[in-house]
C-alpha cells in the first residue's frame, strides 16, 4: 500500500545530534499554540492566518488561480521570435509548461510547491480544528461557524490537489492521494479516487457534510441572506466584534460548500451524482440569488433580498469596467493582500517586462469569444471583453497581420470610476483585492453539463442562456453563433462548444478552465500558444492533448513506501498523535 511519510521531530532527533534543540523548539511551539488559542483575538488571528496561507503564491494567490493551471489551459501566448518576451528568464519554462513537458526540470518547479504547500496548509487547518474544538473561550455559534469554515477549507484544498494531480477518471484507481485529517505528523495512506472523494471514513465529501452541518445554523450568508460586506454604516472592516460575520463571500461559507459538493459530484459522475448536481444548482439559484436585482449602483449590498445577484442585464461598458470581477456573483473570493506587487510583476500593461501573461488577439477574439478573423475587440458584444487592455508587449507581426497582445484588467482596479473608489484609491466595498475562487456562473455551467449528459438539450440551452444574457449577449439567431445566445434546436456539439468557450471567458485568470477540460477528458484544447506563423490563429484553432498531460507529476522529494495497509490498532482518531 502506498504511503506518504512525513518525519516527525522525534524521528529527526533519532537520526543525529541536536535533539535538545529540536525538542526545545517543539515545546516552544506548543506553548505558542496554546497561547494563540487562549482568547478570542488569538483565534480570530489564527483563522485569518489560514486565509493568508491559502492565498500564498504557491496556492490560490497565483499557481492554483492565475498561474500554473491557466498556463496549462493555454490562455497565454509566447512567440519564440519575440525578443521582449524571451528576455524574461522564466518564459522558456512557461513555453515548456504549455507543451506539457513534465520531464523538464524547470517545469517541475511549477508543481512541486503546490503539493508541498497544499499539505502544509492542510496541517495548519487540522491544528486549528483541534484547538477550536477544545476551546472554551468562543461563543458556541462563533465556534461552530469557524469550524465550519475550517472543514470547508480542508475539503477544498484536498479537492483541488486531487483536481490537479489526480487521475482523469475515478474508475479503476488505487493509491491516488492521501487525505490528511491528523494534527500529528504521520504516515498517510494513499486512497483510491472514490474513497478520497466520498469515502465514509475520511474524504472530501465527509468534510463538506460536516461543514454544511456547522454552517447551516451559524452562517449569516445563509441565515440572513446577506454578505455583510461593510458597506452599511453599522458594519466596519476592523470591528473585531463582528469578525465572525464580516465579508462572508470572502471566506468559506455555506453556499461555497454547496458548490464544492457539486464539483465532487461532477467528478464521481454516477446517475445519482448527476441528480444531486441539478438539485443543488436549482436550490442555489432559488434560495441564494436575487433574480430581481437590476440596479448595479444600489448599495449597500445588504439591500439585496438575497446573498447574490446576477450582474444586471442593463449594465453598460462603464459598469463592467468598474466591476470587472462581477462582485455580486462571487460566492467565495478571499483577499489577496499582495495583489499590487503581483500585478506589477505579471500584468501591468505599461511595463513591457511585466506582461508575461498575455493573450494574443486572435486567441482572445476567435477562439475564446468566437468572433471571426476580421473581428476586433470592440466588436465583441460580450461585456467581459471590457476587462482586456493592450499589454506593454510590442505587437507581433505575422505576415500582413499584426497580433496585438492583451492582459485582463480584472484585478487592477485602475479603470474604475472615481465614484466607486474609496479614499485609498481602492474599489469600494473591498472588491479590489478579491481573488474569485467560486462563481455563480459555475453553478449554471455544471448544471448545463449534466443536462447535456442526460440528453436534455433544451435544459442545457436554458442554463447557458441565463449566463449569456447577463453578459450582454443578444437574442439567438436561427443557427448556432458563439457570439449570440443559443437558439432552440442546436446540436449537442454546439451546446458543448459554447460551454467550453464559457469556461474560458468566465474564468480567465481564475484557474477553472483546465479543470473543466480534464474532467471531460477532452482531447483537444485551445491553442493559446503561437510561434512564428502560428502566431496568427484562424477561428477555432485547437491543438491535441494526450490524456496523460492532464496529470502533472508530484514532487520527487515525496517519500513513498510500499507497505501493507495499517492495522486498526495503528489508525488514530482525528487529532491524535501518531509517531
Amino acid at each position: 500500500m502506498k504511503r506518504l511519510l512525513i518525519l516527525s521531530i522525534t524521528a529527526l532527533c533519532l537520526l543525529g545530534s541536536g535533539c535538545t534543540k529540536w525538542l526545545d523548539t517543539e515545546r516552544d511551539d506548543l506553548f505558542l499554540e496554546k497561547d494563540q488559542y487562549s482568547n478570542e483575538t488569538g483565534i480570530n488571528n489564527a483563522l485569518n492566518g489560514l486565509y493568508r496561507t491559502m492565498m500564498s503564491d504557491d496556492l490560490y494567490g497565483d499557481k492554483l488561480n492565475v498561474g500554473t493551471v491557466d498556463f496549462l489551459a493555454h490562455y497565454f501566448d509566447y512567440p519564440e521570435n519575440d525578443a521582449a518576451l524571451i528576455s524574461k528568464s522564466d518564459l522558456r519554462d512557461l513555453w515548456e509548461l504549455g507543451a506539457y513537458d513534465y520531464n523538464d526540470a524547470m517545469v517541475k518547479k511549477y508543481f512541486d510547491p503546490i503539493w508541498d504547500s497544499g499539505y502544509k496548509f492542510i496541517r495548519g487547518i487540522n491544528t486549528f480544528i483541534k484547538n477550536v474544538t477544545e476551546s472554551e473561550v468562543l461563543d458556541e455559534k462563533v465556534r461552530d461557524l469557524f469550524l465550519g469554515e475550517a472543514y470547508g477549507l480542508r475539503a477544498m484544498m484536498h479537492l483541488d490537489l486531487y483536481r490537479l494531480y489526480g487521475p482523469v477518471s475515478v474508475d479503476g484507481t488505487s493509491g491516488v492521494m492521501p487525505y490528511n485529517a491528523n494534527v500529528a505528523i504521520s504516515v498517510l495512506e494513499y486512497l483510491d479516487a472514490k474513497t478520497f472523494l466520498a469515502g465514509a471514513d475520511i474524504s472530501v465529501m465527509k468534510d463538506l457534510d460536516m461543514a454544511e452541518k456547522l454552517l447551516e445554523d451559524t452562517d449569516p450568508i445563509y441565515l440572513d441572506k446577506k454578505v455583510y460586506d461593510g458597506a452599511s454604516d453599522d458594519l466596519y472592516l476592523n470591528d473585531e466584534e463582528r469578525f465572525a460575520t464580516m465579508f462572508r463571500n470572502k471566506r468559506m461559507n455555506y453556499w461555497a460548500v454547496q458548490v464544492l459538493k457539486m464539483r465532487v459530484h461532477m467528478l464521481l459522475d454516477t446517475d445519482d451524482d448527476k441528480t444531486k448536481v441539478i438539485q443543488i444548482a436549482e436550490r442555489i439559484i432559488e434560495e441564494a440569488v436575487d433574480e430581481t436585482y437590476i440596479n448595479y449602483t444600489a448599495r449597500p449590498m445588504t439591500q439585496k433580498a438575497k446573498a447574490f445577484g446576477w450582474s444586471p442585464l442593463g449594465m453598460d461598458d462603464a459598469d463592467w469596467e468598474a466591476n470587472p470581477i462581477a462582485y455580486d456573483e462571487v460566492i467565495m473570493g478571499p483577499s489577496y493582500i499582495d495583489l499590487k506587487a503581483w500585478w506589477l510583476d505579471y500584468l501591468e500593461s505599461s511595463i513591457a517586462s511585466a506582461s508575461t501573461r498575455v493573450l494574443i488577439a486572435t486567441n482572445l477574439i476567435n477562439n475564446i469569444f468566437g468572433g471571426n478573423e476580421s473581428s476586433t475587440l470592440d466588436q465583441i458584444l460580450d461585456r467581459r471583453i471590457e476587462q482586456f487592455v493592450t499589454s506593454g508587449i510590442e505587437q507581433q507581426e505575422v505576415g500582413s497581420f499584426v497580433g496585438q497582445y492583451y492582459v485582463s484588467n480584472k484585478y487592477s482596479g485602475k479603470n474604475v470610476a472615481s465614484s466607486v473608489l474609496d479614499n485609498k484609491g481602492y474599489m469600494e466595498y473591498n472588491t479590489y483585492d478579491m481573488r474569485p475562487l467560486i462563481r455563480l456562473a459555475e453553478v449554471q455551467y455544471m448544471k448545463a453539463e449534466v443536462l447535456l449528459k442526460q440528453s436534455d438539450i433544451p435544459g442545457a440551452i436554458a442554463a447557458l442562456n441565463t449566463v449569456l444574457a447577463h453578459r450582454g449577449y443578444q437574442s439567438e439567431t436561427d443557427t448556432y453563433d458563439p457570439t449570440r445566445q443559443l437558439p432552440a434546436g442546436v446540436s449537442e456539439d454546439d451546446v458543448r462548444d459554447m460551454l467550453t468557450r464559457e469556461y474560458y471567458r468566465e474564468f480567465v485568470y481564475e484557474g477553472q478552465a483546465f479543470f473543466y477540460m480534464k474532467r471531460n477528458a477532452m482531447t483537444t484544447i485551445m491553442s493559446g500558444y503561437g510561434g512564428g506563423s502560428a502566431g496568427y490563429m484562424p477561428a477555432d484553432t485547437r491543438v491535441n492533448i494526450e490524456l496523460e498531460s492532464y496529470v502533472p507529476p508530484r514532487p520527487l522529494a515525496e517519500r513513498d513506501y510500499d507497505t501493507e495497509p495499517k492495522g486498526e490498532e495503528e489508525k488514530g482518531e482525528e487529532g491524535e498523535t501518531e509517531e
